[in-house]
């Protein structure tokens, strides 16, 4: 994949996913992806999105938060509950 590629590849907007929300899910993926389920949005724009999402989407993006904390840490007053105890305890 080459940022030229990438580039071309079309948006998805919110609208999309509304309308193609099943042909957007895979058939099938890898056993230890883990157990799915359906995560929606908080709806700000009146209408929720739902995306399915696998036990290994969020040890991915827990990962990803924690190496954000860690390498670019913003002001505390930034993040939740759960986002300041992991600040506090990756920075002291």
């Amino acid at each position: 994949m080459t940022l030229d590629i990438w580039n071309r590849l079309p948006t998805l907007k919110r609208s999309d996913v509304r309308n193609l929300k099943d042909e957007l899910i895979a058939p099938s993926y890898p056993e230890f992806f883990g157990k799915s389920a359906i995560a929606y949005s908080g709806g700000s724009t009146g209408i929720p999105v739902g995306v399915k999402k696998s036990e290994m989407d969020s040890l991915i993006w827990e990962s990803c938060h924690i190496r954000e904390l860690k390498y670019r840490p913003f002001p505390r007053f930034c993040f939740s509950f759960y986002n300041s105890q992991c600040t506090h305890a990756l920075h002291g």
